[in-house]
């Protein structure tokens, strides 16, 4: 269950038509970068990651797909989930409108991204979401959070 809580900074201000789209455009990125079904193998975890980067793709500008391009792989997720044996999950995401520009909008958010059922199983997620609105269709330019926590997944211990 998925739940969206878009709050203004401006109490009784509710979003605008723009915002709540580049806000629907932010859930629709975190959710192709960091949830994943539960492989079964090594070939599903690569097609799992060529979907996912395909998707990217189309919700990212340019210059932001070729940034995490050269820097990381597009999502860890797939071996996580492989990892953990469980699917992952964003359980809950808010966002908080930063700044806004006709074809900017920054925005802040807090969510849960669970990767089992005990409670433990879990991890806070906290970051800034840069999105610009390219020919009317709004698309991330930049991502930074807690990702290192994330990517602690993958350690073993």
């Amino acid at each position: 269950m998925l739940t969206i809580t878009a709050c203004s900074r401006q109490e009784g201000t509710p979003f605008n038509n723009s915002v709540n789209e580049a806000v629907h455009a932010a859930n629709t990125y975190k959710k192709a970068e960091l949830e994943a079904t539960l492989p079964a193998n090594q070939k599903e975890i690569t097609l799992q990651k060529q979907a996912k980067t395909k998707e990217i793709r189309s919700l990212t500008t340019t210059a932001f797909f070729d940034t995490l391009a050269n820097n990381q792989d597009y999502s860890q997720a797939p071996e996580i989930a492989f990892l953990k044996q469980h699917r992952l999950q964003i359980t809950y995401i808010s966002y908080s409108k930063v700044n806004t520009a006709e074809t900017s909008i920054e925005l802040s958010y807090n969510g849960t991204l669970r990767f089992g059922e005990a409670a433990a199983d879990k991890l806070a997620l906290k970051g800034t979401i840069i999105l610009l609105n390219d020919q009317g269709i709004w698309k991330v330019d930049s991502d930074n959070y807690n990702s290192e926590d994330i990517s602690g997944l993958l350690d073993l211990d």
